[in-house]
């Protein structure tokens, strides 16, 4: 993939999880040398995620200050380093034993392809007001498995009236079954939130509303997708096409570190 290009889904990425911490109240934000700190205010890792951006000056000092800050307030975190940025910050991790956490590769699509058709059961709606927040916060909480409080607090009416995000469910009858998101900036829709309810797994809804996402991206402009997959998703966006482009090396921090 074309650097720059890399460069886009990379800043897409880090845009789309500062919109989803920053709609919190209890949530922090900070950047500082290469560091982008998220922290949800939750002592769930994967809501306090550190990104290396850029090369850091003081990579020493600099990773003093993400542990100190998440030691103060008592809360895991999990940092995260895209492969050749700072080859000098990872020896540090390494050398301090944190332990390697859940993998998260960055995948993008280019060029976006024509959809197939979603399941004739399946009817994706828009989120735009709060009655139909409500059904994604629970739907998103039960498929990640995740406090639907915690869900509630990142999920919000901040987050979805940002400008740049587009939020679906996807119904089966009247029950939500799954849901997705869309962060478009520039040229990248940026997808996040697929999650699908554990009973209503394995029959295509995540990957038709995982399309839907993309296709509402491509409505605004955008010509090419970006997401950062977990596990269990991965190989149904390597279906759909998607490549892994930025392999993130994850290690987890703990209060006690």
């Amino acid at each position: 993939m074309e650097k720059r290009r890399l460069f886009w889904a990379n800043t897409n990425y880090f845009e789309t999880w500062r919109l989803i911490i920053e709609g919190s109240d209890q949530s922090e934000i900070h950047e500082f040398d290469g560091f982008l700190l998220t922290d949800c205010g939750q002592p769930f890792a994967f809501g306090n995620l550190v990104f290396v951006q850029r090369p850091l000056k003081m990579a020493e000092q600099s990773l003093d200050r993400v542990l100190d800050h998440f030691k103060t307030r008592n809360l895991p975190a999990i940092i995260c380093i895209p492969p050749g940025v700072d080859d000098a910050i990872e020896t540090l991790v390494v050398s301090r034993k944190y332990k390697p956490a859940t993998p998260l590769p960055g995948m993008t699509l280019f060029p976006i392809p024509p959809a197939p058709e979603k399941p004739a059961d399946l009817e994706i709606r828009s989120v735009n007001n709060d009655e139909e927040l409500a059904p994604f916060q629970a739907t998103a909480a039960a498929g990640y498995n995740i406090p639907f409080s915690l869900t509630q607090r990142l999920a919000n009416p901040r987050f979805r009236d940002h400008p740049t995000v587009s939020m679906f469910v996807g119904y089966v009858g009247d029950k939500p079954v799954c849901t997705s998101c869309l962060v478009a900036t520039g040229p990248v829709a940026g997808v996040c939130w697929i999650s699908t309810l554990p009973d209503y797994r394995g029959r295509g809804y995540a990957t038709a509303i995982s399309w839907h996402a993309v296709k509402a991206g491509e409505a605004l402009g955008c010509d090419m997708a970006s997401l950062l997959a977990s596990v269990m998703g991965r190989s149904i966006y390597e279906k759909m096409g998607f490549k892994v482009t930025t392999d993130f090396r994850t290690y987890e921090i703990t209060p006690e570190d």
